[in-house]
Formats: structure tokens, C-alpha cells, sequence
């Protein structure tokens, strides 16, 4: 199977892909994986298992960054994948705040307040995507750059988990409150 070399990461996560497809695991299932992986991460951290904790959390953005690659790689990428996928990082973003939330890392007020905007901005970048293909006639999945904050936003909000769990520095409020203010700007913007 030829893969569009285009996408740097496509190019090297090819072994993986091989191997994926030969055991005929499509792209839905591994998303499915990252959903399960961040719902054993919310229980592992609720019970404040971090180092389990942290393995989960690895399991699931691998999950993410696999899925659309796999599609690619298959070519089994379809309007109804995208959706899902998007539809799975919200359902893994969502858990992971509510999980830390829960956990009393971060407070559930301000967990709730990232999801909610973190939900308002991809549903705004999302439109514009669409309307931005209706208009170009591109494909949905080609469009770049729509979910740049929303990917920058989960980086950081992971990252200051890690942070926290290994270390105590105040550099974890500031992370979090840049993710706000990321999120806040691209919703003005937007």
C-alpha cells in the first residue's frame, strides 16, 4: 500500500501503519482506543495512579496522532471518519479535564470553563473549515490550520499534567492560563 508522502508524519509512522493494516485495524478502532485509553486515564488519575496515569495518557494522544494517518495510509478516509475523529478528541479532551478536575489538580469551575470554550472554538473553526472548502472547493481534510489553537491548547493542558505530576513549579498555572487565553483569542478571532 503507497502512502502520500506529503504529511511528514504520515511518512514516519509508515511501519506502524504496515503493521496496523496488516492486522486489519481500521482507523475508527484505533480512535475508539484513544477514547478507551483517556477514559483509564480519568480513573487512574481520579485514584491518583499518575505513573498509570501517564501511560493512558500516552496511549491516547498516540491514538490521535495515528487515526488520521491510518485513514490516509488505507485510503478509508471518508466525511463520516472525520467527524468521528473529531468527535473523539473532544470526547478525549473532555474527559481528561473532567478527570483532573476530579482529581483536585486543576479546579472543576476551571475545567469546565476549557471544555466549554475549547467546544465553542471547535465548533467556530470547524464552520469556517466548511465554508472555507464550499468556497475553495477543497476537502475538508486538506484544509490546514483551522484546529492549530484547539492541537496547542491539549499540548499544553497534557504537558502541565506531566509537569505537575513530577514536579512542583508554578509554571503549571501559567501553562493553564495561557491555554485560557489561547482558546479565549480564538474564539474573538474566530
Amino acid at each position: 500500500m503507497m502512502i502520500n508522502v506529503r504529511n511528514p508524519r504520515d511518512k514516519a509512522l509508515t511501519p506502524i501503519l504496515r503493521f496496523l493494516t496488516q492486522y486489519k485495524i481500521a482507523p475508527n478502532m484505533v480512535s475508539i482506543a484513544g477514547i478507551i485509553s483517556m477514559v483509564l486515564f480519568g480513573i487512574a488519575t481520579y485514584l491518583h495512579i499518575y505513573y498509570v496515569s501517564i501511560i493512558f495518557l500516552t496511549l491516547s494522544v498516540l491514538a490521535d496522532l495515528l487515526d488520521g494517518s491510518l485513514a490516509r495510509f488505507q485510503h478509508a478516509s471518508t466525511e463520516a471518519g472525520k467527524k468521528f475523529d473529531l468527535i473523539a478528541d473532544g470526547i478525549t479532551f473532555t474527559v481528561f479535564m473532567i478527570a483532573i478536575g476530579l482529581a483536585h489538580l486543576l479546579s472543576l469551575v476551571v475545567a469546565i470553563i476549557i471544555i466549554i470554550l475549547q467546544i465553542i472554538l471547535t465548533v467556530k473553526s470547524t464552520n469556517k473549515a466548511i465554508a472555507s472548502t464550499a468556497h475553495t472547493g477543497v476537502q475538508l481534510h486538506e484544509v490546514q490550520g483551522f484546529w492549530i489553537a484547539i492541537s496547542l491548547v491539549k499540548a499544553i493542558m497534557y504537558v502541565s499534567f506531566i509537569i505537575e505530576i513530577f514536579s512542583s513549579t508554578t509554571a503549571v498555572p501559567i501553562m493553564r492560563l495561557i491555554a485560557i487565553f489561547i482558546l479565549a483569542f480564538g474564539i474573538i478571532k474566530r
